[in-house]
């Protein structure tokens, strides 16, 4: 069970995960996190993968190029639909 004071550490702990700048090193690596986090949680893909533009637009220096996004969101959403029909 969460107490608020758990709940908040660990949304402050996100939000500083999610808002860091992220380097070309670590890009693709936190965009799969960001992504399958997103649609662990039922986001609606379109709704994610534009999220994931606006993430990687801002806070990727320099941003992943749009190829390899879309090939990241992809497979994520792949596995994440075939996780589903496990379920």
């Amino acid at each position: 069970m969460l107490t608020a004071d758990r709940s908040l550490a660990a949304a402050l702990a996100y939000a500083r995960w999610v808002g860091w700048a992220v380097f070309p090193v670590g890009g693709n690596d936190t965009a799969t996190r960001i992504i399958g986090h997103l649609l662990r949680r039922w986001v609606d893909p379109e709704l994610a993968y534009v999220l994931i533009g606006v993430w990687n637009a801002v806070r990727c220096q320099p941003p992943l190029p749009q190829d390899e996004l879309a090939r990241t969101f992809n497979s994520v959403l792949g596995r994440e639909l075939k996780r589903r029909e496990t379920a």
